[in-house]
């Protein structure tokens, strides 16, 4: 879940997230037994056979991902927090420019 939550997150944010063609890894351990990693996240050990699976699980659930309204909630409130985020670094460049002093505002004659 912590990986799933991570894409949601990134997608969220307008980064690319995890690749499930990159980053989805298979290492054979042994006894039929495979260690499954999603990017940097442990999946756990499963059975050989399972492999493909686990993956058609991910793949489906990043297809039904960007319809769940809280996805789509978590999208404009990172594109508001972005849009914040520019606007503070605009009023800052003000005052660092005019090198005003707490207290003042950037309509007060510097």
């Amino acid at each position: 879940m912590e990986a799933f939550h991570f894409q949601m997150v990134a997608w969220a944010k307008g980064h690319s997230g995890i690749s499930l063609k990159d980053f989805f890894k298979v290492h054979t351990v042994g006894d039929g037994k495979s260690s499954v990693e999603y990017g940097n996240f442990n999946l756990g050990i499963i059975a050989d056979s399972d492999a493909n699976k686990i993956k058609a699980i991910i793949e489906g659930w990043e297809k039904r991902l960007i319809n769940w309204s809280e996805y789509q909630e978590a999208e404009g409130i990172f594109d508001k927090l972005n849009s914040q985020k520019v606007k503070t670094k605009e009023e800052l460049a003000v005052i660092f420019e005019r090198g005003i002093v707490p207290g003042s505002c950037k309509y007060c004659p510097v």
